[in-house]
Parts: C-alpha cells; structure tokens; sequence
C-alpha cells in the first residue's frame, strides 16, 4: 500500500495548505486579539464576564448538531479520495439541512425562554439570552463551512472566507461597541453572524440540497452520534474550569479567566490548523488492511506543534505583563492565568494527529474513556484547588491536568493501534512534555535572571524604563533555550529543511 501523503508532493502540500489555513488564523486571530483589548477594556470586567458566559452558550449549542458536522469532515475526503463526487455533494447538503433543522429548534427554546423570564435578571443578560438565541444558529454555520473548505481541500476558499468572515464581525462589533457599548456587541454579533451565513451558503451552495434526505442522513448519523458524544465531552473537558469559575468567583474574576482562555485560544489557533489541514488527508486513507500511511500523522506532528505552541506561548507571557500593565490594568490577575492554561493548550494541540487517526479508524470508545478520565482528574484537581483556596491559577491548574492526562491516553492508544515498537513507546511522551517543560524552564531562567539583573541596576530609572530593560532581558535570557530546543525539534522533524525547499520549489523559474 501506498504510504499516503509520504512522498514529497504530499509533504509539500501539506504544508502550502496548512500554510493558507495559518494565514487565515492570522488575520482572524489578530483581529480577535485587537478585539479582545477593545471590549474589555471598554465593558470592564464585569460585564465582559456576562459576555463571555453567554458565549458558553453557543458552544455548547454546537453539540446539538448530533456530530453531523464532524461526520462530513470526515467521510467527504474518503468520498472525494475514492471517487465519489457525487456522494461528497450529497453528504455536504445534507450536512447544511440538519444544522439549520437542530439549530433552529435550540434557538426557539431558548427566545422562548428569554421572553418568559424577562426582567428575572439584569438587563444584559436578558438581552444577551435573545441575541443569542440568533447566534445559536449563526455561529453554527460559521463552523460548518470551515469544516465543509476543509473537507473538500478548498484551502485557498478556506483563507478568503474566514478572512471575510473576521473582518465582518470586527467591522461591526467594534464599530458598534463605541456607540451602544455591550448592546452594540450584541446587535453587530447578530448582523454579521446573519450576513456570514448567506455569503457561505451561496458559496458553498450546500444549501441547495434535497429536504429532508434521510438516506444520506442515515449514512452520517451512525458516524456523527459518536463523534457528538465525544466533541461534547472533549468541549465539557476544555471548559469545566470556566464553569466552575462562573460558579464559584465573582463576576471580576469571570472576567479575568475570560480574558486569559481568549488569549490562550489565540495562540492555540496557530497549530490547530496544522491538524486541520492533516485531517482530511487522515479521513482520505484507507481504513482497512495496512496501517502505515497513518504513522506519520502521529510522531513527528506531536513533536513539532508541542513546540510551536509552547514557544509562540512562551513569548506571549513574557510580553503579556508589560502590555496588560499599560493597556489593560484591570486585568493583571489573567497574566498568571494564562501562563498555566498554556501547558494544557500545548499538550492538547500536540495530540491532533493521534485524535484524528482514532477517529479515521473509528476508534470513538478510546478517545471517550480518555476524556472521561481526564474529566475525572480535572473536576478533582479543580476541586482540590478550591479547598486549599489557590484561586484562580489553582483552577487553571486543574484544567491543565485534564488536558495533559487526555493527551498522554491519546498518544497511547494511537501508538497502541498502529502496533509500534514497545521501547518507542517513551518517544511517543517525551514529543507532547519536553517542549512545554524545555519553554518552562526557558521562562524561570528569564523571569528571575532578569528580574536579579534589573534589581541590580544603578538607581535612578523609571518604572517604564525598567519595564523596558526587563522585558528585552527577559527575551535575550528566553530565546537561547528556546533555539537551542528547536534545533533538537528540526533534527527530528526537518520541518523548516522542508519548507526552505517549499519556498525555493515556488521561486522557481519553472514554477511561475
């Protein structure tokens, strides 16, 4: 059997088309970044708490689409793969069908649900449960589309509608937010979820399909109710420490968890589309007889996304504490926050290959008991943290510790499945921990170096002065060990050889 996506046309495609998904996540990520100073800095921390409590209502409403969703990212590459055109179009219809059908019905319960108890709470998040009702349905299909791009190898369409999409929603949510404040949010959510979703649906044309196609359902929901159950877990898992946190702390608090998961998620978009872009090339390979074409998918991506988001992560918190001090002040607390959340960031984007490989070869039940242990160990860490009163970073912590646990389960059950050599079995841990634990021990050399080195200057300086010094100190103390670590990184990976003769391929002559 051919070892797909081995050759040198495969790699390179890979990376071009991780490449475009990375440049989409840029920009949609950088204007998130520019909106997540503005909103909060302007709402405060209170009601940017409401904000991003309500926001848990859309991702959880996700899930209601019974893994539909997931089920045609992972059967329309296999149909396009093996020459079933006509399929993918089916499953791709239906797929927009049955989101519009289980979302609206949420929807409805929840509007519904707003105008009966209107006046119950504060005006807000009366308000807010009405829009996002809308959003139920909007946001939804912002999803699928991604998903649909991708599925169909469409990177390049990919790159223009997400970057469509950014811009929409930033246009009119910041634009807003300066004349109504938090209401404004509200109304540019909606306008712009509405105006997203007719561009995608005429784009896609998924929308043009036949109603209400049971027989193509029929083929996705064996593979989608799994595949849901498994994406709600994965989602409770992410997020049981900002439900606690939304249970336990005060409002302010809320708000400085929030900020630091929006900054956590900014970094972590960046590898998460290096998975994105292995995934439909993992659904595309044959399920059956040899398991070979999928081992690349599993050992080297671990290793070379752990590093990304560790070191991209690492340089975040070093700058993260001069900018929260001058431009958000109020939310000092997220700084600590957002160093400990990473660790969980970078171990779970280090497992994409090994997730997407388990689900290609319908291995549901192995990554459910992950996720039901790692549950497990995260409610009893976040717990433990709220009795010893560790606050904020004990509950970070926590959530962290789910995360490591399900991705350690994960790389081992992939490893387990493509019957690799026990005494590599160490490899397959050693690629998701010595990144973040090489960048860890990279930030305690920059932060108490540096911090010794500016306390021992002449006195005389001013605090933004110093904060100055500190923080190219701290970088200058930083970057040593992260380079030295990389160059281990791309003796194993080769991943920057790779793209160096990517790079020279299109400046080719011959390529023009």
């Amino acid at each position: 059997m051919t070892r797909g996506g081995s050759d040198g046309a495969g790699k390179a495609s890979l990376v071009t088309d991780a490449a475009k998904l990375w440049g989409a996540a840029v920009v949609e990520q950088l204007l998130a970044l520019v909106r997540g100073v503005i909103v909060p800095r302007y709402l405060g921390p209170g009601l940017y708490g409401v904000l991003g409590a309500l926001g848990l209502i859309t991702k959880y409403g996700a899930y209601l689409q019974l893994g539909v969703t997931t089920a045609v990212g992972r059967e329309v590459p296999y149909a396009v793969t093996h020459g079933s055109a006509e399929l993918s179009e089916r499953l791709a219809k239906v797929g927009y069908s049955f989101n519009l059908l289980t979302s609206a019905g949420p929807a409805i319960i929840l509007a519904t649900y707003a105008l009966a108890t209107w006046g119950r709470y504060e005006a807000a998040i009366s308000w807010g449960l009405l829009v996002f009702a809308l959003l139920l349905i909007t946001t939804r299909f912002e999803t699928y589309f991604g998903t649909l791009f991708r599925a169909r190898r469409q990177f390049g369409a990919s790159f223009y509608f997400t970057t469509f999409k950014a811009a929409t929603l930033f246009a009119l949510v910041v634009g807003l937010l300066f004349l109504y404040g938090i209401y404004g949010v509200f109304v540019g959510s909606v306008i712009g979820g509405v105006v997203v979703m007719v561009v995608g649906s005429i784009w896609t044309r998924a929308w043009a399909g036949p109603w209400p196609a049971w027989p193509a359902l029929r083929k996705l929901l064996p593979v989608g109710l799994p595949l849901a159950g498994i994406g709600a877990l994965g989602f409770l898992l992410q997020s049981v420490d900002r439900l606690m946190v939304i249970r336990f702390f005060s409002a302010r608090e809320v708000g400085y968890y929030m900020l630091a998961v929006t900054i956590v998620t900014f970094i972590y978009f960046l590898p998460m589309n290096v998975g994105q872009a292995m995934a439909p090339r993992i659904y595309g390979l044959r399920r059956d007889g040899d398991r070979r074409a999928f081992e690349e998918y599993i050992v080297k991506p671990s290793l070379f996304i752990t590093y990304l988001v560790a070191s991209v992560g690492g340089f975040a918190v070093i700058c993260l504490i001069p900018f929260i001090r001058y431009v958000l002040s109020a939310f000092g607390a997220a700084v600590p926050v957002v160093a400990v959340l990473l660790v969980g960031a970078t171990c779970q984007g280090g497992v994409q290959g090994a997730a997407h490989v388990l689900i290609a070869l319908g291995r549901f039940r192995s990554i459910a008991v992950a996720q039901g242990v790692s549950l497990a160990v995260a409610v009893v860490a976040i717990s433990l943290a709220r009795r010893f009163g560790w606050g904020l970073v004990g509950v970070a912590a926590g959530g962290s510790a789910g995360l490591v646990t399900f991705a350690c389960l994960v790389q081992f059950s992939a490893w387990r499945l493509m019957s690799l050599p026990a005494r590599t079995v160490p490899r397959a841990f050693a690629y998701l921990l010595l990144p973040p634990a090489a960048v860890a021990a990279g930030l305690v050399v920059a932060f108490y170096a540096g911090s010794f080195l500016v306390a021992n200057l002449p006195p005389g300086w001013g605090r933004k002065a110093l904060d100055i010094v500190n923080l190219f100190l701290r970088l200058l103390l930083f970057v040593p060990v992260v380079g030295a670590f990389g160059l281990y990184v791309e003796r194993e990976t080769g991943f920057i050889a790779r793209l160096r003769s990517l790079i020279k391929e299109r400046l080719s002559p011959g390529a023009r």
